[in-house]
């Protein structure tokens, strides 16, 4: 406990020394929710603003983990430091969990910040609580989803470019601000799979967490992948370190 206090504070304090990063940073939820403020006003979307913030603001989080986790294990290779984190199999995934608390709570903190501001601004009823409660229902998959991309991308030189591309796929087959349905059917029937839509999905069922809402099929979806990731992440993990302790790379 004392170790992951001190890795908040020097990640804070490494985020607030290049203050122009940290201060854009704070700001990302307001550059958000400004194309949307014009976009409503403009045609005249307002019953339907709530629909689209729930996506919205489930996709801000969910991509700054996927960001964030996905260049941990890159750097520590970059630095060198990879090589001693493999040896053990809890460490890495130990220093891993440590390394992403500080940008999970700063995402959330910003999440909040959207919620809040798009209450205000325009009149909707978004539950902190609720979206806090889709957010850890799925956290398992999108967390372990992260760490996939974050193994994947270790030997990726261009990394940024690969991220781009994998959260732009991510969000064209979320359902982030339209219909999945606008696909074809073979397309639509595929992207029940993917558990990111259930979220968003989940998240427009209802503003109030009650009975109705925990026993829907998006509930038990995410569940069951959330598993099923869990347990792909540490498949991978063993598989990196064997690699490892046979070749000497990766």
């Amino acid at each position: 406990m004392i170790e992951m206090f001190q890795n908040l504070k020097i990640s804070f304090l490494q985020d607030y020394r290049y203050r122009s990063n940290f201060i854009f940073g704070m700001l990302t939820p307001i550059f958000t929710i400004i194309p949307i403020f014009f976009t409503v006003r403009l045609f005249n979307l307002q019953r339907e603003i709530e629909w689209y913030l729930k996506g919205i603001v489930i996709w801000f989080f969910i991509s700054q983990i996927i960001w964030g986790n996905g260049v941990i294990l890159k750097r520590e290779k970059d630095r060198g430091t990879l090589e001693q984190l493999l040896l053990v199999p809890k460490n890495i995934i130990y220093f891993v969990i440590n390394s992403s608390i500080y940008f999970i709570l700063k995402a959330y903190v910003s999440m909040v910040f959207i919620i809040f501001i798009s209450n205000i601004t325009f009149g909707t009823q978004l539950s902190v609580l609720m979206i806090t409660y889709i957010l850890l229902l799925g956290f398992p998959f999108y967390y372990s989803l992260s760490m996939l991309v974050s193994f994947l991308c270790i030997n990726v030189h261009n990394l940024f470019p690969i991220l781009q591309v994998i959260l732009a796929s991510l969000m064209i087959f979320s359902g982030l601000t339209y219909d999945i349905s606008f696909f074809s059917q073979f397309i639509y029937s595929v992207n029940r799979l993917n558990s990111l839509y259930h979220m968003i999905s989940l998240a427009r069922i209802s503003n109030q967490i009650n009975v109705a809402i925990i026993l829907t099929y998006e509930a038990l979806y995410l569940l069951i992948t959330g598993v099923i990731s869990l347990i792909l992440v540490i498949l991978l993990t063993n598989r990196y370190i064997r690699k490892f302790k046979i070749n000497g790379r990766f």
